[in-house]
């Protein structure tokens, strides 16, 4: 057919700390299709949430990267000092939206 399937394996499997869910906590904004998700912990796991009362956990997959629910695959890049500044989305339909980072988590 005229479908392509690509498949990232990545190095070993990946177990978060806090701290390494904690980067990635705050608001990143698509002004592409206007919507913003909130990235936040809560008991141990990372959640995206694009609408008050809505939320979706996130599963680890390889270093940086999670799936979760009809997000597909879900990863974070970040800049030369380590610091998180984008969010990216791909699934069936969908390739690598880039959704930068607009702000820090909120307390």
């Amino acid at each position: 057919g005229d479908t392509v399937e690509y498949k990232y394996v990545g190095a070993g499997a990946w177990t978060p700390s806090a701290a390494d869910l904690n980067a990635f906590a705050g608001q990143y904004a698509s002004s592409e299709i206007r919507a913003t998700w909130s990235a936040r912990v809560d008991s141990g796991r990372l959640e995206l949430s694009s609408r008050r009362g809505s939320r979706q956990a996130l599963s680890p997959q390889y270093q940086d990267a999670f799936s979760g629910g009809g997000l597909g695959t879900v990863w974070f890049t970040r800049d030369a000092r380590g610091q998180v500044t984008a969010m990216h989305m791909s699934s069936a339909r969908l390739w690598n939206l880039t959704i930068p980072r607009v702000g820090a988590a909120q307390p």
